[in-house]
């Protein structure tokens, strides 16, 4: 059991976490088209890697 700010606090954290995420995810889905072929592949297997990876909490 935490204090509730504490508890505030960590899900105020997960929210931005989830939000950059999210708006990472956006930039990348316009720029990757303007990449090398090669390029491409390597960042959309690390945006795989990472969407499938939990957001951590505290």
């Amino acid at each position: 059991q935490s204090y509730p700010p504490v508890k505030a606090d960590m899900e105020c954290a997960s929210w931005l976490a989830e939000g950059s995420k999210k708006a990472a995810l956006m930039v990348a889905h316009y720029n990757i088209p303007l990449l090398k072929e090669e390029e491409k592949q390597y960042y959309v297997n690390q945006i795989e890697e990472l969407s499938a990876r939990p957001i951590p909490c505290g």
